[in-house]
């Protein structure tokens, strides 16, 4: 069976000279991989007119035209239809002309002596395709934005100043505290936290920061209104990083838990947080895709810069996707939309497949992990797929506070009723008021000590996944001689 030809890709080639136009149109119908069809005009105002029209895909423009010189037609093009990508092709072999077009919004600029047929493929197909990827990030930007002015809780985007500067706020942060938004842009923060509060908040902040997490702190906090009057609130706060600059902006969201109706409120929470993610979710899957195909060579061969810059760039969003993924989870545990499957679950392949996950993990720190599967073994009932999850939470956690070149045990014991699967750790131990706390959602230890969970999600939603599961989880440590988490989960 013949494949479909490719879709035609229409170029309008904007050229006062013919000559020049047809050479353009020569270089491109070359290339039969991806047809290219051209289109042709001699002005800037023929060029609006044909775009009119619709269904031109990418813009070859000359900076010399009859009626618009330098970079008054790009601008006056890109403004036109800032959708469709704009190459210049002109005969000004000129730097300083050339960042001035890519900063007035070209995609790419070459000189009319340099250009061939394999330099002018490749350039037209990258802008296409970082047009693209240009699209799907503005797409994400309007549903956040869209999200962040209607979120039913308090949002706040800071400076990471001294004094936290507000560069924005949302209608509904506006109205818990009785202001404008407009009023509350460009003050600090901290004039409407109570001065008691913020110490803890932005601690536990710094060190998130000092960690390199881009975690979710989350504090019961008193806010100061307009008419001075306190409105007890909930605030998380996370840090926006950059992989190269670090951390950039500070990221709020504040709910007002004056009202009795808390339970109501968690689940507006947890709808808003769910729909934020997915919505996320979707144009970061395509922006991935895309990053792909450029590092597979899809549209044409990269340089080592350019494939390591991509890779990082899609490493990170690759990165982002997992945070989201789990955010989802936790949303669709907690809901009850995604129930547990139970099936038949062999302990000994369960073991193995968790220490296969963390496996490089403890190689970094030179870590054994022994594992033991006590007599009589075999297999009980359970969700495979979340249990094994659980063990890969406690072998992570084992392995991070595990001193380095000590070892990480695994076991598994079967009784009649019960199977007792146990994962211990070489670390300091904890404090008893630590070990009380641990499964509490949001507790994230104290971290000048010697433990500290890296989100205060993790063991949390173990402890979820163990209750729904029938069984439970517990924790034994001191100081100075490690910690074992035990899970009994019934046959």
């Amino acid at each position: 069976m013949s494949s479909q030809p490719p879709e035609n890709i229409n170029v309008l080639v904007v050229e006062d000279n013919q000559a020049d136009a047809d050479y353009a149109c020569q270089l491109l119908d070359c290339y039969a991989e991806r047809p290219f069809v051209c289109v042709c005009v001699g002005s800037l105002s023929d060029a609006r007119q044909r775009l009119e029209q619709g269904d031109i895909h990418v813009i070859l423009l000359d900076l010399e035209l009859p009626d618009a010189c330098g970079s008054q037609g790009l601008l006056s093009l890109h403004a036109h239809v800032p959708d469709v990508p704009i190459v210049v092709l002109t005969g000004l072999d000129d730097e300083h002309m050339a960042a001035q077009s890519v900063a007035a919004g070209a995609q790419d600029y070459l000189s009319k002596s340099a250009v061939d047929r394999k330099l002018l493929v490749r350039t037209v197909s990258y802008a296409l395709e970082r047009q693209k990827a240009e699209a799907g990030i503005q797409k994400s930007e309007r549903r956040f934005r869209t999200v962040f002015e209607h979120a039913p809780v308090g949002m706040v985007l800071a400076e990471l100043t001294a004094d936290i500067k507000i560069l924005e706020v949302n209608q509904a942060f506006g109205k818990l505290l009785g202001f404008a938004q407009e009023e509350l842009v460009g003050r600090s923060l901290l004039e409407f936290v109570h001065a008691h509060d913020w110490p803890g908040c932005w601690e536990a902040a710094e060190c998130d920061l000092r960690q390199g997490t881009g975690n979710l702190v989350r504090q019961e906090i008193r806010l100061l209104s307009r008419s001075r009057q306190t409105v007890f609130g909930q605030i998380n706060l996370s840090l926006i990083t950059d992989e190269k600059q670090g951390p950039l902006r500070l990221l709020a969201m504040v709910e007002d838990i004056s009202d009795t109706r808390e339970l109501i409120a968690s689940r507006q929470r947890a709808d808003f947080m769910s729909t934020l993610a997915h919505d996320m979710k979707t144009p970061l899957v395509g922006a991935s895709m895309v990053l792909g195909a450029l590092l597979e060579g899809t549209v044409g061969a990269l340089d080592p810069s350019q494939s390591e810059l991509i890779a990082k760039l899609r490493a990170s969003n690759q990165a982002l996707l997992k945070k989201i993924h789990n955010l989802l989870e936790i949303y669709a545990l907690e809901s009850g939309k995604k129930p547990l499957m139970k099936g038949d679950v062999d302990i000994a392949s369960l073991l193995e497949a968790a220490v296969d996950r963390v496996q490089t993990l403890a190689e970094l720190k030179n870590i054994e992990i022994r594992k033991s599967v006590k007599s009589p073994g075999g297999s009980f009932s359970a969700d495979g797929d979340a249990v094994r999850c659980v063990l890969e939470n406690l072998l992570d956690n084992a392995i991070k506070f595990s001193h380095e070149g000590t070892t990480v045990e695994i076991t598994a014991e079967k009784s009649d009723s019960l199977v007792l699967l146990s994962v211990k750790d070489s670390g300091q131990g904890m404090t008893e008021s630590i070990r009380q706390r641990l499964f509490q959602r949001f507790f994230q230890g104290d971290p000048a000590k010697s433990y500290s969970a890296s989100c205060g999600l993790g063991l949390y939603l173990c402890n979820r996944i163990v209750e729904a599961s029938g069984g439970k989880i517990t924790c034994s440590s001191q100081l100075g001689q490690g910690t074992t988490f035990t899970l009994e989960l019934p046959l």
